[in-house]
């Protein structure tokens, strides 16, 4: 019989702890898109988007994706920012410089899973929906990204 595989990770690491992990290593998350940035166009004119999630804490972290997966999750990505979608993102490089993490040539995505892991996120996705929750706090984490970055690069 072939090896079986589970569809998700058997752990998903909390956004508070991400940044705990040395730098350039993969992680597995979860959160909820609260923000869906504009196309750029970074170093040698590939194309990169950002994506904001937000875990059921109200922890923020930014997920940097490349051109490869752009063209992949394009729909899917575009209607997760639209709809607010749970993701579960696998194999996402850590990079502490620019405080976010990145996409790598083993990423994939998940799309509103059904997981035990994500259960709380799909109540947090239905109030966020719904209007329950005031987002300025992500503006204010978006400003203040650009700002370190500003100093950083």
């Amino acid at each position: 019989m072939p090896i079986q595989f589970p569809l998700y990770p058997k752990h998903l690491m909390p956004i508070h702890e991400v940044y705990r992990r040395p730098n350039k290593t993969f992680v597995d998350i979860a959160g909820v898109v609260v923000h869906w940035c504009k196309l750029e166009h970074v170093g040698n004119k590939k194309p990169y988007r950002e994506v904001i999630l937000m875990d059921e804490r109200f922890n923020l972290i930014v997920v940097g994706i490349w051109s490869e997966l752009l063209e992949q999750y394009t729909i899917s990505l575009q209607s997760a920012g639209n709809n607010k979608h749970v993701i579960i993102g696998t194999m996402l490089k850590l990079n502490k410089r620019h405080r976010c993490l990145e996409t790598s040539v083993h990423t994939s995505f998940a799309f509103n899973p059904t997981n035990l892991q994500t259960r709380k996120l799909h109540a947090l996705q239905r109030s966020l929906v719904t209007g329950k929750w005031d987002l300025r706090f992500v503006n204010r984490f978006i400003e203040k990204r650009w700002a370190y970055l500003a100093t950083v690069v």
